[in-house]
C-alpha cells in the first residue's frame, strides 16, 4: 500500500513546513496520559523532557535548537513531528503540537518570534500574555477533552503537560518563572486579568507545555483567503486521505465530495453530542475550533449550561454560529479555492453537504454514546 495512504500529505507538508527555532528550558512533567503506552517519546511525570522548550528570537552560542513548525494565526503552538499512532482504544492520530512554547506572528511576510508581553493577540480574542499557557487551562481542556472523548465526540487528545521554569526573553535570554514576573514578561498576580480570560487561573497558576494529539491539526480557519499559500490546499486533500486510511477506505474512492460530505456529517455529530449533554462551545466557537478531520478541539470557552433555557441556547449555537461558520467554509472553497481539485467538482453540491451537517446534528441529539 502507498505510503501516503498512511500518513496523508505529511511530505508536502514537511517539504513546506516554515519553523522557527526553540530551545530547551528548565522544566519538569507533571501529567502524562496513560491511555498513550506506545508511544515515542521521552515522559516521565517529575522528570524533565527534552519536549520542554521555548521559542527564542536569538540563539546563544552554546544553544542547540529545534525547528518548531509555526503557522500564522496558532500564536502560542508549534507542531512537533507527524506520524501514525494510537491510544488505547485504537484512535489514531498522526499530529502532535506544543502549546504555550512562546508566540508567534506573520510579520514582513514571514513567521517570527513575537516580543513577550500582554496584549491582544487577535481581533476577536480576549487580552492575554502572548505565548503563555497556564497550568488551570491546560488541566481544563485535558478534563473536558477526556470527557467529551467517553461521551462519543472527536477531539484531540492531551498527551502529557509540562511545567516550565523558564521562559525565554526577546534578546534569546533565559529568565526564571520568578524574574518573569518582576519584569511583567508573564503574569504577577494573574488576578489582574481574570475577568479577561475564558478561564479562571489563580494567582500562582504555573505557566506550562500543552503537549496534544490530532489527526491533522489543519483547522478549517486555515483556509482563510486573506494570505492564502500553497499549503492551504495541500491541507484539504492531507485530511482527505487521513479520513480514508481512518475510515478504510482506498483514496480513489473516498472522492473529494465523499470527504466533505463526511467532514459536515463528523462535524454535525460532535456538536450534536456536545449539545445533548449540554456542553456549550461558548466564546470559543470559530472555524479555528473544527480541524479538516472533523474534530472539535480548544475548550478554553466550553462549559455545561443548566436551566431551563439551556436546549434553546443550545439550539441557537449550532444555528446561529455553527452551521453559518461551516456554510462559510463551504463558500471560501467554492469561491476562492477553484485551484484546489478538492472543491472545484463540488461546487454545486454545497446545498446538499450543509443538509448533511444538520441532519448529523439532530440526530447525534437524539442518542447517547458511552464508551
Amino acid at each position: 500500500m502507498e505510503k501516503e495512504f498512511w500518513v496523508g500529505k505529511a511530505a508536502d507538508l514537511e517539504s513546506m513546513k516554515e519553523t522557527l527555532p526553540a530551545v530547551e528550558v528548565k522544566n519538569h512533567v507533571v501529567y502524562v496520559n496513560p491511555n498513550f503506552p506506545e508511544l515515542p517519546l521521552n515522559l516521565e511525570e517529575g522528570q524533565p523532557t527534552k519536549l520542554g522548550m521555548f521559542l527564542t528570537p536569538e540563539l546563544k552560542t552554546e544553544e542547540q535548537a529545534y525547528p518548531l513548525e509555526v503557522r500564522k494565526d496558532h500564536g502560542r503552538t508549534g507542531v512537533l513531528g507527524r506520524f501514525i499512532f494510537q491510544d488505547v482504544v485504537v484512535r489514531l492520530y498522526r499530529d502532535i503540537d506544543l502549546k504555550g512554547i512562546g508566540s508567534s506572528k506573520l510579520k514582513n511576510g514571514k513567521m517570527a518570534v513575537a516580543k513577550p508581553g500582554y496584549g491582544q493577540e487577535s481581533i476577536g480574542l480576549p487580552p492575554r500574555y502572548y505565548g503563555i499557557m497556564g497550568l488551570s487551562a491546560a488541566n481544563h481542556d485535558r478534563d473536558v477533552s477526556e470527557e467529551l472523548l467517553k461521551e462519543g465526540v472527536r477531539t484531540h487528545r492531551v498527551v502529557a503537560i509540562i511545567a516550565i521554569d523558564e521562559i525565554i526573553d526577546n534578546s534569546g535570554n533565559k529568565l526564571s518563572i520568578e524574574e518573569a514576573r518582576k519584569r511583567e514578561v508573564i503574569a504577577g498576580p494573574i488576578t489582574e486579568i481574570s475577568s479577561s480570560t475564558m478561564v479562571p487561573e489563580s494567582e500562582n497558576d504555573a505557566p506550562v507545555i500543552e503537549v496534544r494529539a490530532f489527526g491533522t491539526r489543519g483547522r478549517l480557519s486555515d483556509l482563510h483567503p486573506k494570505g492564502r499559500s500553497p499549503k492551504d490546499f495541500v491541507l484539504l486533500d492531507d485530511a482527505r486521505l487521513l479520513v480514508a486510511r481512518e475510515l478504510n477506505k482506498k483514496p480513489e474512492e473516498f472522492t473529494e465530495f465523499e470527504y466533505l460530505k463526511w467532514l459536515a456529517q463528523a462535524i454535525g455529530t460532535n456538536i450534536g453530542i456536545m449539545h445533548k449533554n449540554r456542553w456549550s462551545l461558548g466564546r470559543g466557537t470559530h472555524l479555528q475550533n473544527l480541524t479538516l478531520d472533523g474534530r472539535i478541539v480548544d475548550f478554553d470557552g466550553v462549559e455545561k449550561l443548566e436551566g431551563e433555557n439551556s436546549s434553546q441556547l443550545l439550539e441557537d449555537e449550532f444555528r446561529n454560529r455553527i452551521a453559518p461558520y461551516f456554510e462559510s467554509f463551504m463558500r471560501m472553497g467554492a469561491a476562492d479555492f477553484s485551484r484546489s481539485t478538492i472543491f472545484s467538482p463540488t461546487i454545486r453540491k454545497r446545498g446538499e453537504i450543509l443538509k448533511e451537517l444538520e441532519s448529523a446534528y439532530w440526530t447525534a441529539r437524539k442518542i447517547t454514546v458511552k464508551e
